[in-house]
């Protein structure tokens, strides 16, 4: 005679009779209706991180944090970190400033910088402890942290609203050209057209040696942008959309974070 209730394990993050949690896969929905995110390894010191944003709004989908050092010790400069957000971002930035709070706690009690996997671990945490917590939300967001490791190597790891930390494997280590590392946000369906059309077409530029960091750009530019507009064609055919603009960030070892204005990221599309 039990009664299986969908309210009662809708409400609250608690299991249901088959082992989910209904409050986490809402939560891990809203990802997969954010706009996706593109980790492209270049080189092996060289990540580029493109998505698309809405042109109206002011907050960037892609963060860079500062160096977290202490200026009177001396050493080598800490690696440059960046993390992309896709999904809720108020949710996005809770998670941001719980990681800002452990690396300025490392720093004042270790007197070390943060490093990306320990970056990465706190933010898990957090997201873990509001799956189960009474009277709380899982975090709305999925979050890439990238950077590059003690050793130099480049490393990207992805945050869940569940709390898990997956580490994004370099497969493609013996490979000189360009490659696609990563792809967070979105459907299911535009990841499987994105994946396709970037394994189709990288390729290609791996046979001019270097490879022209701006065709790069342009190449995984224009096909986020297309894939877009076809996914908006139905919501334009009923009301007004907001157009969105293209977001690019270069990271690298040596030369750190850079994030590219709109005004380059136009002439860079203009041009190639």
């Amino acid at each position: 005679n039990y009664n299986y209730n969908v309210y009662k394990y809708d409400m609250a993050p608690t299991f249901t009779p088959d082992g989910r949690i209904l409050q986490v896969e809402y939560a891990s929905a809203a990802a997969e209706l954010s706009l996706p995110i593109v980790a492209l390894q270049v080189d092996k010191e060289t990540l580029v991180l493109l998505t698309l944003k809405n042109s109206q709004s002011p907050q960037n989908r892609i963060i860079l944090l500062p160096a977290f050092r202490e200026e009177r010790l001396q050493g080598p400069a800490p690696s440059p970190l960046a993390i992309a957000m896709s999904g809720v971002l108020a949710d996005s930035i809770a998670l941001i400033q719980v990681g800002l709070k452990e690396a300025s706690q490392r720093l004042q009690q270790l007197h070390t910088p943060i490093t990306v996997l320990q970056l990465a671990t706190a933010m898990a945490n957090a997201c873990q402890s509001h799956c189960f917590g009474g009277g709380i939300r899982p975090y709305g967001c999925t979050l890439l942290t990238c950077g590059f490791s003690t050793l130099g190597e480049l490393v990207v790891y992805q945050t869940d609203p569940s709390g898990a930390l997956v580490e994004v494997t370099d497969r493609s280590r013996e490979s000189s050209g360009p490659f696609l590392r990563w792809l967070a946000g979105g459907s299911t369906t535009v990841q499987r057209k994105l994946r396709k059309r970037f394994e189709s077409s990288l390729p290609k530029l791996q046979r001019t040696t270097p490879t022209p960091l701006l065709q790069v750009v342009a190449l995984v530019g224009q096909t986020l942008i297309k894939e877009t507009q076809k996914l908006d064609q139905g919501e334009k055919k009923q009301g007004a959309t907001p157009s969105t603009v293209l977001e690019v960030v270069v990271m690298n070892r040596k030369l750190g974070c850079y994030r590219l204005s709109r005004r380059e990221i136009n002439s860079i599309m203009a041009r190639v």
